[in-house]
């Protein structure tokens, strides 16, 4: 959900990982007057119906507070994401969401931890993968 009033961006696959440990670092500038929400998202290769897990390609969010502070996907507290904790390893869809972000300049990394799969298709190779970023609460 967008929050009136705030900035946000979209860049909906618009960026491509072609490598595994590869990270893409974008930087944001936040107001740091409303909620900072950043959700990751992609369109997983088709996998096997009898892998013990259901996720082929697995891209990890991270963001970076101006102190250096780190916020890994889906690691929630009473809605609200919590620093600490390990990668998501389960789901193709990642949040962020920091109730009172400090204003100023932040980083988006999204690191492909594992890419079996073409997750681009008719781009690149046959193990990419690409996706879309949501922010709010920028200036």
């Amino acid at each position: 959900m967008f929050t009136p009033g705030t900035g946000r961006t979209i860049r909906d696959g618009l960026d491509t990982l072609t490598d595994p440990g590869q990270t893409m670092v974008r930087t944001i500038d936040v107001a740091g007057d409303a909620p900072l929400k950043v959700t990751l998202n992609w369109l997983d290769p088709a996998g096997d119906p009898a892998a013990a897990t259901a996720i082929v390609n697995d891209l990890d969010l991270v963001l970076v507070a101006p102190d250096g502070t780190r916020y890994l996907g889906n690691r929630f507290e009473k809605g609200w994401s919590v620093t600490g904790g390990t990668a998501d390893r389960l789901e193709v869809l990642e949040n962020v969401y920091v109730q009172s972000p400090m204003a100023g300049v932040w980083s988006v990394e999204v690191t492909a931890h594992a890419l079996p799969g073409d997750g681009a298709l008719l781009a690149g190779d046959e193990t990419d993968q690409d996706f879309t970023l949501v922010m709010t609460g920028l200036r």
